[in-house]
C-alpha cells in the first residue's frame, strides 16, 4: 500500500467511525439503536485504523532514513492502541 492509499483508506475510516458514533448517539427517526452492534463494528474499524496509522508513521521513517518503505500493516496485536 503506498502513502497516499494509506491516507485515503485512513480517512474512510474515520469518517465511518465518525458516523457510527453519531448513530449510536442518536439514531434517526424511526430506526432501532444498535449500540453493540456499532460499537463493535466501531471497534474493529479501529482497529484497522490503528494498523494504518503505524503503517504510515513506519513509510515515513523508512522514507526520512532512505530506506525502502514498508507497504504491509502489521498484525493487530503488534499494534498498540494509539491514541489520537
Amino acid at each position: 500500500m503506498n502513502p497516499d492509499q494509506v491516507l485515503s483508506r485512513i480517512d474512510e475510516l474515520e469518517q465511518r467511525i465518525n458516523a457510527l458514533r453519531k448513530q449510536e448517539a442518536a439514531p434517526e427517526p424511526g430506526e432501532v439503536a444498535s449500540p453493540a452492534g456499532a460499537a463493535s463494528e466501531a471497534a474493529g474499524l479501529q482497529t484497522e485504523l490503528d494498523g494504518l496509522w503505524d503503517l504510515r508513521r513506519r513509510q515515513d521513517a523508512a522514507r526520512t532514513a532512505g530506506k525502502e518503505q514498508p507497504g504491509d500493516v502489521r498484525k493487530p496485536g503488534t499494534v498498540g492502541d494509539y491514541l489520537q
